[in-house]
């Protein structure tokens, strides 16, 4: 077997060296190229977010990213983490005759390290996040030819083939709950387009991955710097100023309200409500903007 590919393993390490460069450098970037009239308090730089996860500890990075992968892995994806770990006791544990580490790994094994670096400087704890690692991961399992047995692949099939019916199995029910409640694309483009309708200069707090249901022309802020609510003063948000709350599960929709109920005084005033889907809140409203109020715990 030849020597390791001195040249792969540097392009990967400068591969991996610029893409946290152009991490901590798109907030810039970006502002110089598309500049607004946004204040630099509902701004985020990416560094900032980095410097505030480092600075937490390494008990608190540990933390973050259990969460993550425990979310990304349990319980639709159990398989796949099933057979990442028989990967790697298939190539990793030693085995007469082979090394403990095959060289032709190393480099794919460098790249996965520096992804799972660039993971730890991510702010965030979403496990979608770790779906770009994963083709690198089960890419180890094509190096199973080079185990004598075939033992291990047919195992491995079976886990992959296990897993793909469990996730369009998961999905299907998924998708028939959401369906048996009313909820689908087109019923949340009608309803955010109903929301926002006639309305200027829209500054509202909630998930940025409800931007795609805008209207085109709606002329709507939003706010996702923060997913609870007693951060905002810190952050130099007013509530008072907020005309809209999107909340939906990732934004704990009943400990909102509760936080609503004690800064205001009353039960939140909700414009829509899809258990467990969604929620719109008027934070300063009224019933006389047609919208009803909902005290927490109403959420199933």
């Amino acid at each position: 077997e030849k020597g390791p590919d001195k040249g792969r393993l540097l392009e990967a390490f400068l591969v991996g060296i610029a893409s946290i460069v152009a991490l901590l450098s798109v907030g810039p970037l970006f502002r110089f190229l598309f500049p607004s009239d946004i204040t630099q308090l509902t701004q985020v730089d990416a560094l900032d977010r980095v410097s505030q996860s480092l600075t937490g500890g390494g008990a608190a990075l540990f933390e973050k990213e259990l969460l993550r992968f425990t979310d990304y892995f349990l319980v639709s994806n159990t398989p796949l983490l099933l057979s990442l770990v028989l990967i790697g006791l298939f190539l990793f544990l030693p085995v007469s005759g082979r090394p403990r580490l095959p060289r032709k790994l190393r480099g794919l094994l460098l790249g996965v390290l520096a992804g799972f670096g660039v993971l730890l400087l991510d702010p965030h704890s979403t496990g979608q996040h770790a779906i770009p690692l994963m083709p690198f991961l089960l890419l180890m399992g094509a190096k199973l030819d080079d185990v004598d047995s075939p033992f291990p692949r047919r195992i491995l099939v079976a886990l992959v083939l296990a897993g793909s019916l469990t996730s369009i199995a998961w999905g299907g029910r998924q998708t028939m709950r959401a369906r048996q409640a009313g909820f689908s694309n087109e019923w949340m483009s009608k309803t955010l387009a109903e929301v926002v309708s006639g309305r200027q200069d829209v500054l509202v707090i909630g998930p940025t991955e409800l931007w795609p249901y805008f209207p085109p022309d709606a002329d709507v802020l939003i706010l996702d710097r923060t997913r609870r609510l007693d951060e905002l003063p810190g952050l130099g948000i007013h509530l008072e100023d907020v005309e809209l709350i999107f909340l939906n599960g990732d934004f704990g929709i009943d400990r909102w309200k509760a936080g609503l109920q004690e800064e205001t005084g009353s039960p939140p005033c909700v414009l829509v409500e899809k258990p467990a889907y969604l929620s719109i809140i008027v934070p300063n409203g009224d019933p006389s903007q047609g919208c009803r109020t909902s005290p927490p715990g109403t959420e199933r």
